[in-house]
């Protein structure tokens, strides 16, 4: 694929661009002579061998030989095109550089990629005005209101509401009318019958959380009933070309930053313990979306952590998915720690309940998992 970015606007944007400080958000590096070393990101190791050289502007892994530039780290652990990559960087550095040339605009990845990501916000933004409504919104209203989600909170992650109707969004994308019946289908926003006759809304009745990338582009949504007899009572996005699952923590373009502050992430299972931790300031706190811990969000974790702290349900389900858990970020070298709360109690009603300090204090006082296993043997 040709890019219409001049070379030497490329090299001025790769020259300005601190490639130690762009990896440092995603592995933690140390200073070694005139080189940094760290986990790399690309394979799972216990003992450094990627490093990162500020002089020359290139990473290289004697492990598993991964190794490049800035623009090639962040198209791989981020998914990301060239282009993307190049304009992320020039942003940074105040550089201004041509549009695309019809090449890449025709390009079909490109192309699909670029759509869904307008599909999505502009979905984000009708939800999250929904919310607002002082009609149409009300009943989810009350149903945070009771759930003592402030509106500052709600607003911070862009909270929205899917009204019961059966074509409320499709209307919507109809009057702007910017968007194509391909590239609606393919966001997974709404659903198509099987006789190709008609198409609906998948979250109806639902408050809806917007799901971002590392960067806080939305690429996908959770939508959580607030209706009994609404099954089931979470709903995510299919996966696209965007969002994939096993790719993904909720809240993590939020957290990142406390995260390898602390050295320590904190990983819940819902998306309302993620929102509460941070409500209460404890911000480095992720959660899974809607599926059990894969190894690529172990990766993902260990490239800004050294540890992590699973704080799941005390049930048989709870305890059954700490140990799935563990088996998997042990496996990318992460330390492993395990809160079990109270009988009947998550961390979103715990915090409500107990306040942030009780909460910070299990954290602190959390036995690494395998005590906590033989622990629990001995007494069974």
């Amino acid at each position: 694929m040709k890019y219409s970015i001049p070379d030497s606007v490329i090299d001025e944007v790769r020259d300005r661009t601190d490639i130690v400080e762009v990896i440092s958000q995603f592995v933690t590096l140390k200073k070694v002579g005139k080189n940094f070393k760290g986990l790399c990101p690309f394979h799972s190791e216990k003992t450094p061998s990627f490093t990162v050289s500020s002089e020359k502007r290139i990473y290289h892994c004697f492990g598993c030989g991964a190794g490049g530039n800035v623009f090639k780290f962040v198209i791989e652990t981020q998914n990301i095109s060239f282009i993307d990559a190049v304009r992320q960087f020039a942003d940074s550095a105040g550089i201004s550089i041509p549009q695309p040339n019809a090449d890449n605009l025709n390009n079909p990845l490109y192309k699909e990629r670029e759509a869904l990501k307008k599909a999505n916000e502009l979905a984000a933004n009708y939800y999250h005005s929904l919310l607002h409504d002082s009609e149409a919104g009300l009943a989810a209203q009350d149903y945070l209101k009771g759930r003592y989600f402030t509106g500052e909170i709600l607003d911070k992650y862009n909270i929205g509401w899917a009204s019961p109707g059966w074509r409320g969004l499709i209307n919507h994308f109809h009057k702007i009318g910017t968007l194509s019946r391909k590239t609606v289908l393919q966001s997974g926003l709404v659903i198509e019958k099987e006789d190709g006759s008609n198409v609906y809304d998948r979250f109806r009745g639902r408050v809806i959380f917007p799901i971002k990338d590392l960067y806080g582009s939305v690429i996908g949504f959770g939508g959580r009933a607030i209706a009994n007899k609404d099954n089931p009572k979470y709903l995510n996005s299919p996966e696209t070309t965007l969002y994939q699952k096993s790719q993904t923590l909720f809240g993590m373009d939020m957290a990142k930053q406390a995260i390898r502050k602390e050295d320590q992430a904190i990983l819940v299972e819902g998306y309302f313990d993620q929102m509460r931790a941070t409500q209460f300031g404890i911000l480095n706190t992720v959660a899974v979306c809607g599926t059990a811990l894969t190894p690529k969000q172990a990766g993902i974790l260990r490239n800004y952590a050294s540890s992590v702290v699973l704080v799941f349900d005390s049930d048989k389900a709870g305890r059954s998915a700490a140990e799935k858990g563990f088996e998997v970020l042990h496996e990318k070298g992460l330390q492993v720690k395990i809160v079990f709360l109270p009988e009947g109690k998550d961390p979103d009603s715990y915090i409500q309940e107990n306040g942030a300090d009780n909460f910070i204090e299990k954290i602190k006082t959390a036995k690494p998992y395998l005590e906590s296993y033989i622990d629990t043997m001995v007494a069974g």
